[in-house]
């Protein structure tokens, strides 16, 4: 399927945090929901490594919340099931458009 328009937004504001080249469809995982990195495994988390950080998902979030004129709490950029993919991040952006979210 393709983007939608906020999925295609939300995809460039990814690109332009990971290495070069880095491919973003709409439900690839863009951090690991095990946090793997935090429990002894370091070694896969890596300048190259195709994942946003907790630094990277502040960035994404304070750049959607520039783009969208929306607000997104701080706890909302650590649930995989809203901040894990481009879709499940548009999903979320379309939800606080439409004002379903509080």
């Amino acid at each position: 399927r393709e983007m939608t328009e906020t999925e295609e937004k939300i995809a460039e504001m990814v690109r332009a945090l990971l290495p070069i080249g880095a491919v973003v469809e709409p439900h690839t995982p863009l951090w690991h929901k095990d946090m793997a990195f935090l429990s002894g495994d370091a070694s896969r988390i890596t300048p190259d490594t195709d994942e946003l950080d907790s630094l990277d998902r502040v960035d994404l979030a304070m750049t959607i919340e520039d783009t969208f004129s929306i607000e997104i709490p701080d706890d909302d950029t650590t649930d995989y099931q809203q901040f894990g993919t481009v879709a499940a991040i548009a999903a979320y952006v379309d939800e606080r458009l439409a004002g379903k979210v509080a």
